[in-house]
Protein backbone atom coordinates (compact mmCIF):
# COMPACT_ATOMS: atom_id res chain seq x y z
CA UNK A 1 0.00 0.00 0.00
CA UNK A 2 1.26 3.09 -0.90
CA UNK A 3 1.53 5.99 1.59
CA UNK A 4 -0.37 9.08 0.86
CA UNK A 5 1.68 12.08 0.67
CA UNK A 6 -0.10 15.59 1.29
CA UNK A 7 1.29 18.68 0.70
CA UNK A 8 0.47 21.02 4.13
CA UNK A 9 -0.58 24.80 3.52
CA UNK A 10 -0.33 27.51 5.67
CA UNK A 11 -2.27 30.79 5.94
CA UNK A 12 -1.75 33.44 8.45
CA UNK A 13 -4.37 35.51 9.24
CA UNK A 14 -3.88 38.63 11.71
CA UNK A 15 -7.25 39.16 14.09
CA UNK A 16 -6.74 42.61 16.58
CA UNK A 17 -8.02 41.39 20.19
CA UNK A 18 -10.74 43.68 22.20
CA UNK A 19 -7.47 45.42 24.25
CA UNK A 20 -6.28 46.45 20.23
CA UNK A 21 -2.88 45.79 21.58
CA UNK A 22 -2.65 42.58 20.81
CA UNK A 23 -2.68 40.30 17.33
CA UNK A 24 -3.69 36.44 17.81
CA UNK A 25 -1.74 34.71 14.70
CA UNK A 26 -4.15 31.56 13.30
CA UNK A 27 -2.64 28.98 11.66
CA UNK A 28 -5.21 26.71 9.37
CA UNK A 29 -3.32 23.57 8.20
CA UNK A 30 -5.10 22.49 5.15
CA UNK A 31 -4.62 19.21 3.36
CA UNK A 32 -4.31 19.60 -0.29
CA UNK A 33 -4.16 17.21 -3.48
CA UNK A 34 -0.70 15.69 -3.64
CA UNK A 35 1.24 16.83 -6.79
CA UNK A 36 4.08 14.77 -7.82
CA UNK A 37 5.45 17.66 -9.96
CA UNK A 38 6.00 20.74 -9.43
CA UNK A 39 6.99 23.59 -11.91
CA UNK A 40 10.96 24.96 -11.15
CA UNK A 41 10.33 28.07 -13.45
CA UNK A 42 10.67 31.52 -11.42
CA UNK A 43 8.89 34.67 -13.07
CA UNK A 44 10.56 36.90 -14.89
CA UNK A 45 13.32 34.11 -15.48
CA UNK A 46 12.77 32.64 -19.08
CA UNK A 47 15.68 30.63 -18.53
CA UNK A 48 14.27 28.45 -15.47
CA UNK A 49 11.48 26.87 -17.44
CA UNK A 50 13.90 25.41 -19.54
CA UNK A 51 13.37 21.64 -17.64
CA UNK A 52 14.49 18.40 -19.36
CA UNK A 53 10.61 17.79 -20.07
CA UNK A 54 10.59 21.91 -22.18
CA UNK A 55 14.06 20.21 -23.51
CA UNK A 56 12.51 16.97 -24.89
CA UNK A 57 9.22 19.10 -26.57
CA UNK A 58 10.81 21.00 -29.55
CA UNK A 59 7.67 22.51 -29.80
CA UNK A 60 7.77 24.57 -26.55
CA UNK A 61 10.66 26.38 -27.82
CA UNK A 62 10.26 27.28 -31.29
CA UNK A 63 6.65 28.86 -29.90
CA UNK A 64 9.24 30.50 -26.99
CA UNK A 65 6.82 29.19 -24.40
CA UNK A 66 9.38 29.89 -22.01
CA UNK A 67 9.22 33.51 -22.39
CA UNK A 68 4.95 33.00 -22.24
CA UNK A 69 5.69 30.97 -18.79
CA UNK A 70 8.34 33.81 -17.35
CA UNK A 71 5.61 36.42 -18.10
CA UNK A 72 2.93 34.56 -16.68
CA UNK A 73 0.64 33.57 -19.35
CA UNK A 74 -0.84 30.19 -18.53
CA UNK A 75 -4.14 30.39 -20.97
CA UNK A 76 -6.55 31.03 -18.43
CA UNK A 77 -9.74 31.80 -19.58
CA UNK A 78 -9.09 30.68 -23.44
CA UNK A 79 -11.68 29.78 -25.04
CA UNK A 80 -11.16 29.46 -28.10
CA UNK A 81 -8.25 27.34 -30.37
CA UNK A 82 -7.33 25.68 -33.33
CA UNK A 83 -6.79 21.48 -33.19
CA UNK A 84 -4.62 20.75 -35.68
CA UNK A 85 -4.08 16.83 -37.08
CA UNK A 86 -1.70 15.87 -34.78
CA UNK A 87 -4.86 16.23 -32.22
CA UNK A 88 -5.15 12.92 -29.88
CA UNK A 89 -8.96 12.92 -29.02
CA UNK A 90 -7.88 9.72 -26.91
CA UNK A 91 -5.26 11.86 -24.63
CA UNK A 92 -6.40 12.15 -21.06
CA UNK A 93 -6.19 16.19 -20.84
CA UNK A 94 -8.41 15.88 -24.08
CA UNK A 95 -11.54 15.20 -22.12
CA UNK A 96 -15.10 16.15 -24.36
CA UNK A 97 -15.19 19.22 -21.32
CA UNK A 98 -12.40 20.34 -22.77
CA UNK A 99 -13.00 20.54 -26.67
CA UNK A 100 -15.97 20.83 -28.90
CA UNK A 101 -15.60 19.30 -32.62
CA UNK A 102 -16.58 21.36 -35.18
CA UNK A 103 -17.22 20.67 -38.90
CA UNK A 104 -16.54 22.92 -41.10
CA UNK A 105 -17.75 23.85 -44.96
CA UNK A 106 -16.49 26.17 -47.41
CA UNK A 107 -13.54 26.58 -49.36
CA UNK A 108 -10.28 26.79 -47.76
CA UNK A 109 -7.68 29.05 -49.20
CA UNK A 110 -4.23 27.31 -48.97
CA UNK A 111 -1.14 29.53 -48.14
CA UNK A 112 -1.80 33.67 -47.90
CA UNK A 113 -4.51 35.21 -49.35
CA UNK A 114 -2.15 38.53 -49.26
CA UNK A 115 0.91 38.95 -51.59
CA UNK A 116 4.17 38.72 -49.60
CA UNK A 117 7.16 39.44 -50.56
CA UNK A 118 10.70 39.37 -48.99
Amino acid sequence: MQKSKCVSVVRYSFKPVATGALCALSFTFGCSAYADYVEQGKPGDAASWRSAEFQSDWGLGRIQADQAYAAGITGAGVKIGALDSGFDPSHPEATPSRYHAVTATGTYVNGSPFRITG
